[in-house]
């Protein structure tokens, strides 16, 4: 889609209103994936939220992403994955 890419080069050179696009466009269908994943919709929020910050964060790499939805669901499944795995080494 040409508007997303337009969207992530210009989040990319710091335009916060395109960056909330990308964020109103994927935050609910990013928190159900989570949602199902982790079985927690407190845990899904707390992802979604950690990686949109990420996201705006490491913005300049946003202009070299091909698929945004396909990047943004391989890095919120690795953010749970991680969070899995931090309580396990707890217990």
């Amino acid at each position: 889609m040409q508007y997303e890419r337009d969207w992530l080069h210009m989040a990319a050179d710091g335009d916060e209103l395109a960056f909330t696009h990308l964020f109103h466009a994927y935050k609910f269908k990013l928190y159900g994936f989570i949602s199902k994943l982790t079985g927690s919709p407190d845990t899904a929020e707390d992802v979604v939220q950690d990686v949109f910050l990420k996201l705006w964060k490491d913005r300049q790499a946003l202009r070299h992403v091909e698929s945004f939805g396909s990047y943004l669901f391989r890095m919120a499944q690795n953010h749970a994955i991680n969070g899995f795995r931090k309580m396990a080494r707890k217990k």
